[in-house]
């Protein structure tokens, strides 16, 4: 009988899993689902893969028959799409483009593991993916839904708000986490397959033109230019979010909700006409034009931008030193914002009934990798140690994650307590998140470490 080993948290639909025996609890008749759902998920398939690596690495053990399974059924749910994923989360076949990112990176995964004998399903795929993107007035964004397509054959669910900001169509949600990944996906493939001359200048091209949009967006003039609107939306944001800090009586949670509603409804019309992404107290809003805010997206761009900015750094064909420091700059004041402003007390609050918060301590992980020197903040070390106190690991925090950690890792098992490993710039890390401590740097046989 094949023991337990660990249990994590999986990246996407982000519930808790112990592997390797709830690998079975994932598929339905060999698709790869949701399990609250029970809707196609082929982010949840990436993680588990990435967990099964990382615990291979820790524990001398061989999950390739596993991971094959996990490609196998990505694959074959992709035949029977007729070449490419659908979802259909909300009723219909739509596609999800952070779903199919993440086959991608399977995909990928796959093919240096020796899993997938023939990359041109990877070069194929990456094309379709790319597809589905919109042509705005700075460059090319990436879309996060099939449904945002100019030639859409139905309504949007959401309902979002018609705009034409920065030259969009009425259908295109400008959603900016969606778009950071579908840079970061291809930025890191592209580093990885071998291509004719014709289709490397054809993805060069597209992932540029993604850039110029991405370094357009989140400039500062795009801040100053709507700082009367931002000014206004952080102290209804700091309102919003305090009242996370007090008892969950009923009257409370009434109160949260009313705000909820009455106030975003009406911040996502003002936003159409002040379109910003980054708010001057570090806030990063999630999109232009959705009736729906989810808030948890804040440090799910931070986590992506950091993600972004390893890409940039081990890619030099699209390192840009501009965007790289306006990254770098966003993702700090984000990061601080999470867990020193009133917006905490939500974090924390989240983390009751989702797991996602655990992004927070991926993103502090991602920034370590693209400082030059030093280490974390105080608070940004308290912070993780006490979401990692309550929320399991995902792969990255147990030590493998091609976005997150190198794959350099300390030979060592798993330790009750302890979170270490190797950031992608090299430099050995151990968090000690009972006693809040994090070491940088630490010698593998010295006592630092466990």
């Amino acid at each position: 009988m094949t023991r337990d080993l660990h249990r994590i948290t999986v990246v996407g639909s982000f519930e808790e899993a112990t592997l390797p025996s709830e690998l079975s609890t994932f598929y339905s008749d060999g698709t790869f689902i949701n399990r609250q759902y029970k809707k196609p998920m082929e982010m949840d398939a990436y993680s588990l893969y990435l967990g099964l690596k990382a615990l291979e690495r820790r524990e001398s053990r061989d999950f390739s028959v596993e991971r094959k399974a996990l490609v196998n059924a990505v694959i074959g749910r992709m035949t029977t799409c007729n070449g490419f994923w659908a979802h259909g989360l909300w009723g219909d076949a739509e596609i999800h483009m952070r779903f199919t990112a993440a086959s991608l990176r399977l995909l990928g995964e796959a093919w240096n593991d020796g899993l997938l004998t023939d990359p041109s399903v990877i070069v194929s795929t990456l094309k379709k993916h790319l597809s589905y993107r919109a042509e705005i007035e700075c460059g090319t964004w990436f879309l996060h839904d099939s449904l945002e397509m100019v030639n859409a054959c139905r309504q949007h669910p959401l309902k979002p708000f018609p705009n034409s900001v920065w030259g969009s169509s009425h259908l295109n949600c400008l959603v900016l986490n969606t778009h950071v990944d579908t840079l970061s996906t291809a930025i890191y493939l592209l580093q990885r397959l071998e291509l004719s001359a014709l289709d490397r200048r054809y993805f060069h091209d597209l992932v540029q033109s993604g850039l110029k949009a991405l370094s357009y967006v989140l400039s500062q003039r795009m801040t100053r230019n709507a700082r009367l609107f931002a000014g206004a939306d952080a102290k209804s944001r700091s309102v919003l979010f305090s009242l996370f800090a007090l008892p969950d009586w009923q009257i409370t949670t009434i109160c949260r909700k009313v705000f909820y509603k009455l106030y975003f409804s009406a911040r996502q019309r003002v936003q159409i006409y002040f379109p910003l992404f980054v708010f001057p107290d570090g806030y990063i809003g999630r999109d232009i034009g959705l009736r729906i805010n989810h808030l948890e997206y804040h440090y799910v761009n931070a986590s992506d931008l950091a993600k972004l900015m390893i890409q940039l750094k081990e890619s030099p064909q699209f390192y840009d030193q501009e965007l790289f420091e306006r990254c770098g700059v966003v993702v700090d004041n984000a990061i601080d914002y999470a867990v020193r402003s009133t917006y905490r007390w939500y974090l924390l609050s989240s983390m009751s009934n989702a797991a996602r918060a655990i992004l927070v301590c991926e993103a502090i992980l991602a920034r370590l990798s693209t400082m030059a020197c030093g280490t974390a903040p105080v608070h940004w070390i308290q912070a993780y140690c006490r979401i990692r106190r309550s929320l399991p690991p995902t792969p990255a925090l147990i030590g493998y994650d091609p976005f997150v950690v190198s794959t350099g890792l300390l030979q060592r098992p798993l330790t009750d307590g302890w979170d270490y490993g190797a950031l992608r710039n090299g430099r050995c890390f151990a968090v000690n998140y009972q006693e809040d401590r994090l070491f940088l740097d630490c010698d593998e046989r010295a006592c630092l470490c466990p």
